[in-house]
């Protein structure tokens, strides 16, 4: 159950960055003007600002061959996906990323046919700009269904804020399980940019302190540098990321980006146009091993993802984008 949660926290958070950085403006002429137009007014009146990105819950029972929980795994993808980028020369092009709040239901892919034979649930995601940083919440409830009639309940609440420069972040995760009762995470941390590294502080459940390695990301500071290289044509890339979804330090993300896509019919304020994302997520101690879980999306432009996907090799599940509505840009 803690890793599903986390999963699912951490996907939230992801979806949002990459959608950010992806729609050209027109022709390449006009691109380049209008990257060196925008590079000139962030310099001179810090119009345009760094966006914030991904972490979230994963689902993790029964238990995998590495000892986790498939709810546990799931709860930190969902985190792991919720966030935004904007504002680089390299990413001139794109759209900036839109405050917004999506909802999406869950449905079964590929089942466990001892233990997992159905999934229900319903998860709600919401990106605001806060002015000098993005403010994320996220809600699902997932209910898993058995071949013996049974079925394990799944809830994960989650708040996080991140600053716009990247170097600072606070967390609070609320789990709930059948079988796991209530589980509470919260904190912050900082990572200096262009220091040695920084430190994660945990006030809950227990007070405790992690090491972060330099150039380690929050989730909104991983997809604000996954939507760049993305931009400039990068299909590979891998990061230290920490989102504050488990009892630990930072995690081992790597990122496949593939070629782009059209839907033929998108709902209002969703982009059609979109890049597939796969995420795989490691143990950052341990980066050889196999992945504890695998995360893919359908990016768009805007920051929506209209699909996310979990793998955690025995069963497999997707939310799907049901319901959105783009939210108004604050006054700062």
């Amino acid at each position: 159950f803690t890793r599903l949660i986390r999963a699912l926290t951490a996907w939230s958070s992801e979806i949002a960055v990459v959608g950010i950085c992806c729609s050209p403006f027109g022709t390449m002429g006009g691109v380049l003007s209008l990257g060196i137009f925008c590079s000139l007014v962030v310099l001179q009146t810090n119009w345009c600002k760094s966006c914030a990105r991904r972490s979230w819950p994963v689902l993790v029972w029964p238990p995998r061959r590495d000892g986790m929980t498939y709810f546990t795994l799931v709860a930190r993808v969902m985190l792991a996906t919720g966030t935004v980028v904007c504002v680089t020369l390299a990413s001139a092009m794109a759209q900036q990323i839109a405050g917004h709040r999506a909802v999406y239901d869950a449905s079964l892919v590929r089942g466990d046919k001892a233990r997992v034979i159905d999934i229900a649930g319903r998860m709600v995601f919401e990106l605001r700009d806060a002015c000098q940083g993005w403010d994320v919440t996220q809600r699902y409830v997932l209910k898993f269904f058995d071949n013996e009639g049974g079925a394990r309940s799944v809830e994960s609440q989650y708040q996080g804020w991140e600053d716009k420069a990247g170097g600072a972040y606070r967390f609070k995760v609320r789990n709930f399980g059948d079988s796991v009762g209530e589980k509470e995470l919260k904190g912050f941390a900082n990572v200096p940019r262009g220091g040695d590294g920084g430190n994660a502080v945990f006030s809950a459940p227990e007070a405790t302190e992690f090491a972060l390695p330099a150039n380690t990301f929050f989730p909104v500071g991983h997809n604000r540098s996954l939507v760049a290289r993305a931009a400039r044509g990068d299909k590979f890339w891998s990061a230290h990321v920490f989102d504050g979804s488990e009892l630990e330090g930072s995690s081992l993300i790597t990122a496949a980006v593939g070629a782009g896509g059209r839907l033929e019919a998108p709902m209002a304020g969703l982009p059609p146009s979109y890049w597939p994302i796969q995420l795989a997520f490691f143990k950052a101690d341990d980066p050889g091993a196999l992945p504890q879980y695998e995360m893919s999306m359908r990016q768009h432009a805007n920051g929506v993802a209209s699909v996310i996907t979990m793998d955690y090799g025995d069963f497999k599940f997707r939310m799907d984008l049901v319901g959105l509505e783009i939210l108004p840009p604050p006054s700062c």
